[in-house]
């Protein structure tokens, strides 16, 4: 496998000094006004420098074996993958809903009798709305076939990359969901803490529509998205006397610290839009934040062993 990089060598970004010398070293070569450096390791710590400093610049494109210019993000994703020690082959950087295809069905156990998926939850249809074929105003048929070509392209990367996916286990967990998903009404759910499954999922729902500033360092952007990965995957414990939820990972040593503040409704204002609104992930006194009229999301992932780690939990209840 061969991984090119190649970016403007005659453009004055900041970094393009350094990376002219990097790529020098490395054996680039300069081919009009591009610079390109091959590496059989994609973790070449001088590709992943490379990137830092001139990825972002206009021109600036990864291949593999001189192929189309790939996502470098999902590229660093797929490489850098935080899922690669527990994962089984099935993965999870495709999303149904805010799940994995893994998680989708455990996620949903209670509410799921057969090949019927029934819920009362809007906000579900709107996050997996381009997978459904309407059968009447209310009852919808999955196209399993449809999301598996959607997952097939944008696995396309973690194809050429991992050496642990396998998209024939992949399909087999879709295959198994529930063929047909109806809207009902919150009076017909055995269990209608609907109010209680909402706030369970607002942070996944206000994630789904986020983008991680790319401003922010390359290893800052790569720590939000582990976060992000995580948090999609598993409820939070709730702490008593206090806002603030924690995402426990005792395999990887982690935490989670998340506090999200919504704002009151008012009747007389004007009404939110429903449909998913696109954020920007920023950070802000050590947390990483996503803000609205409407709500205020602060997380940030932490090491157990942080010695300072409970200062950072007295730092969250004060924002």
């Amino acid at each position: 496998m061969k991984i090119k990089f190649k970016f403007n060598a005659k453009s004055r970004g900041q970094g393009v000094s350094e990376a002219l010398n990097l790529a020098e070293k490395c054996g680039g070569l300069l081919e009009d006004k591009f610079y390109i450096v091959e590496y059989e390791d994609p973790r070449n710590k001088n590709l992943v420098k490379l990137f830092k400093l001139v990825g972002r610049l206009k021109g600036s494109v990864i291949s593999i074996d001189n192929g189309e210019p790939i996502n470098a993000s999902k590229f660093f994703y797929a490489i850098y993958c935080q899922d690669k020690l527990l994962c089984k082959g099935v993965c999870k950087h495709v999303r149904l809903q805010y799940y994995s295809v893994e998680e989708f069905a455990l996620a949903y156990s209670h509410d799921i009798d057969g090949e019927i998926l029934r819920i009362s939850n809007t906000n579900f249809f709107r996050t997996i709305s381009e997978f459904l074929d309407a059968i009447d105003d209310t009852h919808f048929k999955f196209n399993k076939q449809l999301f598996l070509e959607h997952a097939n392209i944008e696995l396309e990367t973690e194809r050429l990359l991992c050496d642990k996916f396998d998209f024939e286990k992949f399909t087999d967990y879709v295959n198994k969901l529930p063929s047909e998903i109806e809207l009902i009404s919150s009076e017909e759910l055995e269990d209608v803490s609907e109010e209680k499954f909402e706030q369970d999922q607002g942070i996944a729902y206000i994630l789904s529509g986020c983008y991680i500033d790319n401003k922010l360092p390359f290893e800052t952007i790569i720590r939000c998205s582990k976060a992000i990965s995580l948090m999609s995957r598993f409820k939070p414990s709730r702490i008593s006397d206090t806002d603030i939820k924690l995402y426990s990972y005792p395999e990887l040593n982690q935490v989670i610290f998340v506090k999200l503040t919504v704002a009151e409704y008012d009747s007389s204002s004007e009404e939110p839009n429903d449909e998913l609104e696109t954020f920007t992930i920023t950070e802000k006194q050590g947390f990483f934040t996503v803000k609205s009229d409407y709500f205020e999301l602060y997380f940030q992932i932490f090491e157990e062993s942080d010695p300072s780690i409970k200062d950072h939990f007295k730092k969250l209840e004060e924002l």
